[in-house]
């Protein structure tokens, strides 16, 4: 015999008495919640593009700057691509984040997303070559070339402080520090 249970919608938060876990379509007094979160659901499927079941299912409402689609769920503003995992998988587990196995950011194909942390997510983009290589002149604020670290290094093992090496590069004492210690350059 299942146990009644006094609870708090997961949707609108109001108080119900049922059987169910999640939502009060169940035994809620006040059944416009889960009209609301039935029409929440409609109108999320409406925004995704499915051309095929193994393909990506691309999200076309609003995304964000990075191309994540993005949708009004639960009173909150959510990823599109967390919104279809919840709605396939159920909640997402505290500190865990939602992945993409085909590394497109508006697909929302519950089949192409996984469950990891932050450092999966970071593994795996490197696992694909994703992940930029920001070392040296191709960082972003790099302003020395490889001949420039190398002359730094040589003009420090024999005659310069790193105070007078920074005073020609027009860089911080402890810029050069790092360029002549390999904490920075080490590839060169």
């Amino acid at each position: 015999m299942s146990k009644i249970l006094s609870r708090n919608c997961d949707y609108c938060g109001k108080h119900y008495i049922g059987q169910g876990k999640h939502y009060c379509s169940k035994k809620c007094a006040d059944q416009s919640c889960h009209k609301s979160h039935s029409d929440s659901i409609t109108r999320f499927w409406s925004h995704v593009e499915i051309n095929d079941l193994f393909d990506c299912w691309n999200w076309t409402a609003c995304k964000d700057r990075d191309g994540y689609g993005q949708f009004h769920f639960k009173s909150k503003q959510y990823k599109a691509h967390r919104v279809a995992w919840i709605l396939s998988y159920g909640e997402i587990p505290e500190g865990l984040i939602v992945c993409h196995h085909c590394d497109n950011p508006s697909c929302i194909n519950p089949t192409h997303l996984f469950l990891g942390t932050h450092l999966d997510n970071a593994k795996d983009r490197d696992l694909k070559g994703r992940g930029a290589d920001h070392r040296g002149n191709d960082g972003i604020e790099s302003r020395l070339k490889p001949e420039q670290v190398i002359a730094i290094r040589e003009l420090y093992q024999t005659e310069k402080n790193q105070s007078e090496i920074a005073r020609m590069y027009k860089m911080s004492h402890s810029g050069i520090g790092l360029i002549v210690n390999r904490k920075t350059w080490k590839h060169i």
